[in-house]
């Protein structure tokens, strides 16, 4: 019977089959060449010593002389003095071999919803793509000093609280007390890895299959298909220049387990909830037993007014569920974000962590402790408030001739990107790419499309009248 053993130093699994009619040496010297094309052995990788690959085999040394033999006259060994053996760096790879796929889905993916996710976007794309802020706002002496500090010390030799680091927990209460007017307290919020985690984590506490959530319309594609892939519904509910439209939420055994709102920046356009319908939404949510999930995702960046307190702060009753992250005005690479819930729902999230494990880094939460400890949190965000007021008012004074009014459109939808302008600017470099979180989204509707065509097509026609300039 054949043995499968590998070769050292290489990690290639050797199979050797001493009943075959073709030589053993033969077929060592086939698998050798096999992986050397198929790039598994890459050029000028050190081969083991004909000893030590025929003590790591069981076979003579002869063996395995005479297939590196075969291998240098073909011209796939080369020999370096005193060094050892080594494939050559000349050999161009032939394409691994993939098994081919059947057409059908397998029995254990048929049921499984369908899923959307964000497609590569090309080099040389402008990326009409959100949530990627600038790092500017972060000097890199403070990150390496907080790094630092955190470093200065070990982890602990155990598994961290499911509910995340009472530092930072700690902190975060505080913070939103100040900021946001939230009366939590450490106990009742738990570190998650961003606010679509977060939002997942409250769905499969909550959610049966086939249970409905009410959502706006037009909202954030990615929560939409959270609720898609837990097996919820969706009930869309309009959205205005006051938000919301709550009185089309259904009462009674019609309405929504949950309600997922954006209700100090709505998104994608921008509007805020006024506040009586925020008063109303509570108000429903208690008459039907329903819980309210607040995605608070980009409070800190409020130029053109003062931010109204968040929705959870005016809820009484343990209706609301606040969702926060660190993404906007750090970096979504962090993973980082928080969720502010009533005692019972934290205590069954925090069950779920425990069975799957689903925990932060712990010297990412302790960095970003001390950043909130040290007032580098405010400092950051008070940086990227002066840059964005910057860039508010260019966009206001791009966009004035063609009179799109802000509010209608919302800079959610399309005007977050940066453009690194070049006097070389060529044709071939201007192609637009729109994030597949629009342009494969079923929300697109006239009302976001027109205006987003407008300023598209405003966009290129300042943009062809430079290039003329340029080109002249």
């Amino acid at each position: 019977m054949p043995g499968k053993k590998f070769a050292p130093g290489l990690d290639l699994p050797i199979t050797l089959d001493r009943t075959a009619s073709t030589s053993i040496y033969r077929q060592l010297c086939e698998q050798l060449r096999r992986a050397i094309l198929d790039g598994r052995v890459s050029g000028g990788t050190r081969l083991p010593s004909t000893r030590t690959l025929a003590q790591a085999l069981g076979v003579s040394r002869t063996v395995t002389s005479s297939a590196y033999d075969e291998l240098f006259a073909e011209g796939y060994l080369e020999g370096r003095h005193g060094s050892g053996t080594y494939v050559r760096t000349d050999l161009p790879p032939l394409p691994r071999q993939t098994p081919s796929l059947p057409n059908t889905l397998p029995r254990w993916l048929e049921k499984a919803p369908p899923l959307v996710y964000e497609a590569t976007i090309p080099p040389q794309a402008i990326a009409f793509r959100l949530g990627i802020p600038s790092l500017s706002s972060l000097p890199l002496r403070v990150w390496r000093e907080t790094w630092g500090t955190v470093t200065a010390r070990l982890p602990p030799n155990s598994h961290g609280p499911t509910d995340g680091d009472p530092t930072l927990r700690a902190e975060l209460a505080a913070y939103l007390g100040r900021s946001r007017g939230l009366a939590c307290t450490p106990e009742n919020i738990l570190i998650t890895a961003g606010a679509t985690h977060a939002l997942d984590l409250v769905v499969r506490a909550t959610l049966s299959v086939g249970d409905c959530v009410g959502m706006e319309e037009p909202g954030y594609p990615s929560a939409q298909q959270t609720v898609l892939a837990r097996g919820g519904r969706l009930l869309l509910v309009p959205v205005d220049e006051n938000g919301m439209q709550v009185e089309r939420l259904p009462h009674g055994p019609a309405a929504p387990l949950l309600v997922y709102t954006t209700p100090s920046h709505q998104y994608p356009l921008g509007t805020r909830l006024a506040v009586d319908r925020r008063l109303a939404l509570l108000t429903w949510a208690q008459a039907n037993d329903s819980l309210i999930i607040e995605d608070d995702y980009d409070s800190e960046f409020r130029f053109d007014a003062l931010p109204l307190p968040a929705l959870a702060s005016l809820d009484e009753v343990g209706r609301v569920a606040y969702i926060g992250t660190f993404s906007k005005v750090l970096t979504p690479a962090l993973r980082v974000g928080y969720l502010v819930a009533p005692p019972q729902l934290c205590e069954r999230i925090r069950q779920l962590t425990y069975l799957t494990d689903e925990q932060v880094s712990w010297p990412l939460q302790q960095m970003l402790a001390d950043f909130i400890a040290r007032g580098i949190w405010i400092d950051i965000f008070d940086a990227c408030g002066i840059s964005m007021r910057k860039s508010d008012a260019s966009w206001r004074k791009l966009l004035h001739p063609s009179r799109i009014s802000r509010a209608y459109v919302g800079w959610k939808l399309a005007c977050m990107f940066i453009l690194n302008w070049n006097p070389q600017f060529r044709p071939r470099a201007s192609r637009i790419w729109l994030g597949s979180a629009m342009s494969s989204s079923p929300l697109l509707t006239p009302t976001i499309l027109v205006p987003l065509t407008v300023l598209v097509c405003f966009w290129a026609m300042q943009a062809w009248r430079s290039l003329r300039f340029f080109t002249a």
